[in-house]
């Protein structure tokens, strides 16, 4: 009896638990992590131009509902200081909105020199819950006076909504070649608003021979 009972409590506390598995939220990268390496998006600091500022930014929209694990990009060095920042923001009627979480990068990045190197990843502290159907914002920009960087264009063609601010005046939205990119997360099962957790199939199935077993249980008891 007591065996049975274990392995009842067994089946309900697996049924219960969430299965998360990390996955690719969204990604510009071709096959083992392919991107342009020759062109890309200009990212200054007062750098550029005589004293130019600029800031780029792509748009992504995740197809369902996850916590923010980490994000990956590619992007080098021109010149200056090797110091940069990613920002995920909201988005706002398709302008970038309020800022969800920042990272900085120092002397991480490789030179802007036309060959492939290794991709800039950051983990999230906050993990942030992204909604699906929601566009977010990717930015990346100088932190640092000086900086000149270079945000890598794909390979795959892939395109969309683009940003661009230049000394700081509003952001400048259009279609445009994405950038190289990936944001990582974990499946979300509990909706916005406290909405029930929703088990997968195999939970599903353990339930249910879980409360097959209890039922003979009771009928042996009487």
């Amino acid at each position: 009896m007591r065996t049975l009972r274990s392995f009842l409590l067994g089946l309900m506390l697996v049924a219960a638990a969430p299965v998360a598995h990390a996955a690719s939220i969204f990604s510009t990268f071709g096959l083992a992590d392919a991107f342009d390496a020759s062109t890309g998006w200009t990212i200054s600091l007062d750098s550029l131009f005589g004293g130019t500022t600029v800031t780029q930014g792509d748009r992504f929209t995740p197809s369902g509902a996850y916590t923010l694990d980490r994000v990956e990009l590619a992007a080098g060095l021109v010149g200056g200081p090797n110091e940069l920042d990613l920002r995920l923001l909201s988005d706002d009627g398709g302008q970038p909105g309020n800022l969800i979480e920042v990272w900085h990068f120092s002397d991480a990045l490789d030179l802007f020199d036309g060959a492939a190197h290794p991709l800039l990843g950051a983990d999230s502290a906050l993990h942030p819950v992204l909604l699906p159907g929601t566009p977010y914002w990717l930015i990346a920009a100088g932190s640092h006076s000086g900086t000149h960087a270079a945000w890598n264009f794909n390979a795959i063609g892939a395109s969309g909504l683009h940003t661009a601010s230049i000394n700081g005046n509003p952001f400048d939205v259009f279609s445009s070649p994405s950038g190289a990119f990936r944001v990582l997360g974990t499946p979300f099962s509990g909706g916005p608003g406290g909405l029930p957790i929703i088990p997968e199939p195999s939970s599903l199935l353990l339930l249910g021979l879980g409360l097959a077993a209890a039922r003979a249980l009771r009928r042996r008891s009487r």
